[in-house]
């Protein structure tokens, strides 16, 4: 039924543009006509997991993702010969265009990212997790350092009542709100770490339950770790300038910004494709 519908809709001529190419999609124009945007860090949570359909391994799409540290990352998973186009995306585009207040000094020291474990992980996860915020606390408290907790929308505090960690959750507007009002940021693997490198708020993402997301660095404002020991220092170091990870020549950018509208329309133009093929 799907496929009907949608051939009816494309005519086999028409591009299909999605974040999930369905089979229902891909039976019903040219595969050169099918262009898959990057929606997220989609990253897999171990090497075992090989198939996703966002990234259909026996067909070769046109992958449009958010920068050149990406490409390594659907290469993995992605049939041989499919396209994968740096380009940006309007929205960070439109994010960094953004007059967020910054200021004053920025209000927080440290901002903990959230995503607390829910009641179905494992309890190592748990334990890491504890293990990790329990560090960032210690370090702020050790050096009167303010810490601000932003929890992810569909996430209960329930998590950091239970801990009595409760008086620094902080209720912003939003994640932008969030990172522009810290001076240091950090998370396990949410992918806020995107949006505060557009930001230019350092961001330490400790990569505790080894998705192999330091595979993705070096990149301006992001620092990669899979070790908890190293967050202490690591906070330290951006926090008082030591280390500064600001944009420069040597590093990629996570997000290509600028124009990345009229790049997509370019690309998607069917005699661009064809070149560029």
């Amino acid at each position: 039924v799907k496929y009907e519908c949608v051939q009816n809709i494309t005519r086999e001529e028409t591009s299909i543009h999605t974040y999930s190419p369905m089979p229902y999609l891909i039976e019903s124009t040219s595969l050169d006509r099918i262009f898959v945007y990057q929606h997220g860090i989609q990253w897999h949570r171990n090497e075992r997991q090989t198939f996703d359909w966002a990234i259909p391994a026996f067909v070769p799409l046109t992958y449009i993702v958010w920068g050149e540290p990406w490409i390594s990352n659907f290469e993995r998973y992605a049939h041989p010969e499919a396209w994968i186009l740096p380009l940006g995306s309007p929205w960070y585009d439109y994010l960094a265009e953004q007059d967020i207040e910054i200021e004053a000094d920025r209000s927080w020291d440290v901002l903990f990212v959230s995503s607390s474990p829910s009641s179905d992980v494992i309890p190592e996860e748990h334990e890491l997790y504890h293990e990790l915020f329990e560090t960032v606390w210690k370090t702020c408290a050790d050096n009167d350092l303010s810490l601000a907790v932003k929890l992810h929308p569909n996430e209960s505090p329930d998590w950091y009542l239970e801990r009595g960690w409760e008086e620094y959750i902080v209720n912003f507007d939003g994640i932008e709100e969030a990172l522009s009002s810290a001076s240091v940021a950090v998370t396990d693997n949410s992918s806020a770490f995107v949006e505060s490198s557009v930001l230019g708020t350092p961001m330490i993402v400790a990569d505790i339950n080894g998705h192999g997301l330091e595979s993705l660095g070096p990149v301006a404002n992001t620092v990669f770790t899979e070790e908890i020991t190293e967050i202490h220092d690591a906070i330290l170091d951006l926090h008082t300038g030591r280390k500064n990870i600001s944009t420069d020549g040597a590093e990629k950018q996570l997000v290509r910004i600028g124009d990345s509208t009229k790049r997509i329309a370019d690309a998607v133009t069917l005699g661009a494709i064809e070149d560029k093929r």
